[in-house]
């Protein structure tokens, strides 16, 4: 099975163990993306990294969703900025998403990111939602400070990953939120 897959069947176990749980925590209702067809499945995450859609107040609004299964990443995101096979800087998550952010006729982009972490049996054991156009912005804006403090390297597989703290992701949503 390839890593896709494997990461597919785990990511739509998550899914379907926490569904109700999420959605009382978001008020909405939640659909998987990875439940459906394979390549609408593939077309919507690999060109808009969307996993879930989430439906609120008769508004759908596009997630990527990241689920960690590791007790070393519970509390924090990732996002893989180069991958050791030598794929291009560009096209891997964290600039390819940039790209896609300043692209105004890119029709459709997951905005939204829900990173959960996860024990071995599914059981969701934290969670944050967050604006994936102003963290990442903000990351890319700030480069050299987050290169240097939080870009760190997976000793399995060689990819470089930006790796922050839920606390750290809520202080860069909070600085942008313009209702405080």
């Amino acid at each position: 099975m390839s890593v896709f897959k494997e990461d597919k069947n785990k990511s739509i176990k998550f899914f379907e163990k926490n569904k109700n749980k999420l959605e009382s925590l978001c008020g909405g209702t939640f659909y998987s993306v990875e439940s459906y067809d394979i390549d609408i499945c593939e077309l919507l995450d690999g060109y808009s990294k969307i996993d879930l859609l989430f439906k609120k107040d008769k508004k759908i609004y596009p997630f990527a969703q990241r689920v960690n299964f590791k007790e070393s990443n519970y509390n924090n995101i990732t996002i893989r900025y180069s991958r050791h096979n030598g794929k291009s800087i560009d096209d891997v998550e964290f600039m390819s998403t940039i790209k896609i952010f300043k692209d105004e006729q890119r029709p459709l982009i997951a905005e939204w990111y829900l990173n959960a972490d996860s024990d071995k049996e599914y059981n969701m054991i934290n969670h944050i939602v967050y604006n994936k156009r102003i963290v990442f912005n903000h990351i890319n804006n700030n480069f050299e400070y987050y290169k240097k403090k939080n870009l760190k390297v997976n000793g399995l597989d060689g990819n470089e990953y930006f790796k922050l703290s839920y606390d750290e992701i809520n202080e860069i949503n909070k600085f942008y939120d313009t209702d405080n």
